[in-house]
């Protein structure tokens, strides 16, 4: 990134690999661009592809899961999770977008990081501790004065890591690599989803009552508060306010 009136940091390594693939014809290529991903940026590439794993860990096998797991923990009786409370959680996903907006420029890349992992997580244990304090069968206003309001501050928190993690990636990168990158981060995200989902051990999980929804919300939390930690405590560059290359 650039220094204050400075030479950009890498901009002299930049030009000299990408003349070089100018001449070699590769630099308008997927390969020649993924190989200067992994030469000139080894680091950067590799920290995108693991917060974006990591989000397919979480966000994108609580979107896969979530009505089932929230269904067994707030209505057990039913067959499915209730449609006013599926929209209810959705707009608590509006909500964290909107404040996403004020506050993304205010945070910093590693603070949204910070707040959306342990945000969410927090907000996912005291959902399980309200519902285990709550009796079955739970009445009208447990359900939608207790449990629904902390599981839309749950959903809206997951928005902030989601956007940090495509920001930065976008802002990390020069211009002619940025979506190069960003495609490795989707594309490690939705592997890491898809053999976690395949997995025997989550789908016995999930399918079952072997293991409660409570217990299995409580395992999400714990993957969330990891790879938050690693994630804030790893970030190679604060990208924000830098101007982009």
């Amino acid at each position: 990134m650039y220094e204050r009136n400075r030479t950009p940091v890498y901009f002299s390594g930049c030009v000299a690999t990408a003349s070089f693939g100018i001449a070699s014809g590769s630099a308008t290529t997927l390969i020649g661009r993924l190989r200067r991903l992994y030469v000139e940026f080894p680091r950067f590439v590799t920290y995108a592809a693991a917060l974006f794993s990591a989000l397919g860990l979480t966000t994108i096998m609580l979107d896969t899961w979530g009505p089932a797991i929230f269904g067994r923990l707030l209505t057990p009786d039913a067959a499915t999770l209730p449609y006013e409370v599926l929209l209810l959680f959705n707009l608590g996903d509006l909500g964290g977008v909107l404040s996403s907006i004020c506050l993304v420029e205010r945070l910093g890349r590693r603070g949204c990081l910070a707040l959306g992992f342990f945000g969410q997580a927090t907000f996912l244990l005291l959902l399980v501790s309200a519902r285990r304090a709550l009796s079955l069968p739970l009445s009208p206003a447990s359900l939608y004065g207790v449990l629904v309001p902390i599981g839309m501050l749950a959903a809206s928190f997951r928005v902030f890591h989601w956007d940090a993690a495509q920001l930065w990636t976008l802002e990390a990168f020069p211009t002619e690599l940025r979506a190069t990158a960003l495609a490795v981060g989707k594309i490690t995200m939705q592997m890491a989803a898809a053999v976690a989902l395949s997995s025997p051990l989550a789908r016995s999980a999930f399918a079952g009552d072997a293991v409660g929804p409570a217990t299995l919300l409580a395992g999400f939390c714990a993957v969330l508060a990891v790879s938050g930690s690693i994630a804030t405590a790893c970030l190679p560059l604060e990208t924000r306010g830098e101007p982009m290359v």
